[in-house]
């Protein structure tokens, strides 16, 4: 049964039919060979009934001649001859039968022998008595009846008949008791070929009807799967992109609107990252089931990929109906169970039209791309509409993307210096090397222009070791004059993925220099920390000795987790939260806070985005360590910032 269950559904049912075919033939000829003996049986009592009927005859005949020969004696009336005569025809012919059937039977010839010799006798003995009657009379014939030869003679004829009669009584019995039993064999044999027939057909039909059943659920499987994603149950790609041909067609004959939304999720990565895939493969779940409860009726929504959506909207009627719907998405995130995460989720979403936007699918789905990361790169967390300079601004992006390489071999990429101060007195401890790119159309690029695309094209590292090389080529200078200054730089979180890189740029510019590590302070973001191979390069850095900064802090994930977790000496509060001050309650509670926890810890801090006197006065009254922005300094090539530092050298 293992086998068979292994086999296919059309070898099964071969397999069924050969076994039904093969019952049925050996319960057939069980049921022949049966019924060849139900009649062999049925013959033979036939025949043997006969002998019977034969032997019964022949003592009728006798007591019928026997009857015809006295009545003759007693009245001489020739015309009871009669029965004589005919009772000795009949047993002539009866003779004759029952020695055919008996030499057929294989009875002992014997008996035969003696019934024959008896017969015989009593014909004499009748014979003889009516010639006697006819010739001398009554008288004479009478004294031989007398003698009772002829009775003796009847005796032995009955005694033959009689025996014979039971041996053929006996093989009747025999025969009949034969024939009852193969015909009860028979009649169970075919009640058992039913039973048989009936049970393989239940059971073919039950197995064929399991695996046609079987085989439909494992189409209606397969088909599900190339048409659904296996996480969220939603359409994946292939079956979007079919229903968003048939709705394009349709819309083209029927003269209609449609709109495509294309939502990416914002801080996905982080998430899938610190809290592993699995707990990532929840959230989608639980997005896919928000934008569910969300989207309008005849709206088709599918998980294209990764934290990829999309939402073909049909019959739409205006811009604004869409507007409504995209912000709906956008609530959906603050759901309870959203904010629940650990990491804040939300979403870009980028909308394109038809027949405004696009008329072919490549095309309306390209549009929504670019608008998607339109939204991504403003910010995140909002949707935006496809618009004409989009192709512009990607067109641009993508020429930056290609001359960054050729940038980078002829130095194009220039590295700035922005001044960083000491709280209490406003001298200048320092500066943070930040990356410039004067390109040869486009001019003087910040970072914010062309660091997404070089983070595509996987130069980062690349571009960190330019900025090391350079920067602490200037620091030799910077230390000539005041030995005290440090130098901050940045590392990003691709930097972190090829640590042998930038670890061995730093170790060969320290050693060319002849610098010590104490004057390099490596400033790395909460969103680097969070990567598997930060733990390496932090005490790779540790180990050499250079000093260690947490940048944007507070702005992260499980910051507080990175100051017990990692050797740093410093945090950088964002910008962000200095903007407020000092106006601002709630940044007026946080900021000293802030403070408060570093110093509790033995970190230096240090303020960025400060702008004006206020914000300076306050940050001192909490005891900031180092204040950093436009009041000390905007960016500026290293001539300048020599400059700067010979202007402020401190007075002995």
């Amino acid at each position: 049964m293992i086998t068979f269950k292994r086999l296919s559904v059309e070898k099964r049912i071969l397999s069924l039919i050969t076994t039904i075919i093969l019952v049925l033939l050996v319960i057939g000829a069980s049921v022949f060979y049966r019924s060849v003996q139900v009649v062999a049986a049925q013959k033979e009592v036939s025949n043997d009934t006969h002998v019977i009927v034969d032997l019964d005859q022949v003592l009728i005949s006798l007591l019928d001649m026997e009857t015809g020969q006295r009545g003759f004696l007693l009245t001489g009336n020739p015309d009871y001859l009669a029965p004589y005569l005919s009772g000795k025809r009949v047993i002539a012919k009866n003779i004759a039968n029952l020695r055919l059937r008996l030499q057929q039977n294989s009875t002992s010839p014997s008996l035969l022998t003696s019934l024959n010799q008896h017969i015989a006798n009593k014909e004499r003995e009748l014979k003889t008595t009516i010639l006697l009657r006819k010739k001398h009379g009554f008288s004479s014939s009478i004294r031989i009846v007398d003698t009772n030869y002829g009775i003796q003679q009847m005796n032995e004829i009955r005694k033959d008949l009689s025996i014979l009669r039971s041996i053929y009584l006996q093989r009747v019995t025999q025969a009949q008791t034969i024939s009852r039993q193969e015909m009860h064999i028979t009649l169970w044999l075919m009640i058992i070929g039913t039973v048989v027939f009936t049970f393989f057909l239940w059971f073919a039909y039950r197995q064929i009807i399991l695996d046609l059943r079987a085989k439909r659920l494992l189409t209606e499987r397969l088909e599900l799967e190339s048409s659904h994603d296996s996480l969220t149950q939603l359409p994946n790609r292939r079956f979007f992109l079919d229903r968003l041909r048939y709705s394009l067609d349709l819309a083209k004959r029927e003269g209609d609107k449609l709109a495509l939304l294309y939502i990416d999720l914002d801080g996905f990565k982080p998430l899938n990252d610190v809290l592993g895939h699995a707990f990532g493969d929840q959230a989608l779940v639980l997005v896919s089931k928000l934008f569910l409860g969300v989207k309008r009726e005849g709206d088709v929504l599918s998980r294209l990929g990764g934290d990829e959506f999309a939402i073909l909207a049909p019959h739409v009627n205006d811009e604004s109906e869409i507007t409504v719907f995209a912000q709906r998405l956008l609530d959906a995130f603050s759901d309870p169970d959203i904010q629940r995460l650990s990491v804040r989720l939300g979403a870009s979403i980028g909308i394109s039209f038809f027949p405004s936007d696009a008329h072919r699918v490549d095309d309306l789905l390209h549009a929504a791309d670019e608008a998607m990361y339109r939204a991504k790169r403003s910010g995140g967390r909002q949707f935006q509409f496809y618009r004409t300079q989009l192709t512009e601004e990607l067109t641009r992006e993508q020429r930056l993307r290609n001359d960054l390489p050729s940038a980078l071999e002829k130095g194009e990429i220039q590295v700035w210096y922005q001044p960083f101060v000491k709280a209490s007195n406003q001298c200048i401890t320092g500066a943070e090397a930040l990356i410039r790119w004067q390109h040869p159309d486009f001019g003087l690029l910040l970072p914010g222009d062309f660091l997404p695309q070089a983070e595509k094209a996987g130069l980062l590292p690349r571009i960190a070791q330019e900025v090391i090389r350079v920067s602490i080529a200037e620091l030799k200078t910077w230390i000539t004059l005041n030995p005290d200054l440090t130098l901050s730089i940045n590392l990003s979180a691709q930097d972190c993925l090829s640590p042998g890189v930038i670890l061995s740029a730093l170790e060969t510019a320290l050693i060319e220099h002849h610098i010590s590590a104490h004057h390099v302070e490596i400033e790395l973001t909460e969103s680097s920390l969070i990567r598997p191979e930060a733990d390496y390069v932090i005490h790779e850095l540790h180990r050499f000795g250079v000093r260690l900064a947490i940048d944007d802090f507070g702005t992260g994930y499980a910051s507080l987790e990175y100051l017990s977790r990692f050797p740093v000496q410093k945090i950088k509060i964002d910008r962000s939260f200095v903007k407020h001050l000092p106006d601002d309650p709630y940044h007026q509670k946080l900021v000293p806070a802030m403070v408060t926890m570093a110093h509790s810890l033995e970190l230096d801090v240090t303020a960025e985005g400060i702008e004006t006197f206020d914000q300076e006065q306050f940050m001192q009254e909490i005891q900031c360590d180092y204040l950093q922005g436009y009041r000390y300094g905007r960016p500026m090539q290293s001539t300048d910032f020599v400059k700067m530092i010979q202007t402020y050298l401190p007075k002995s």
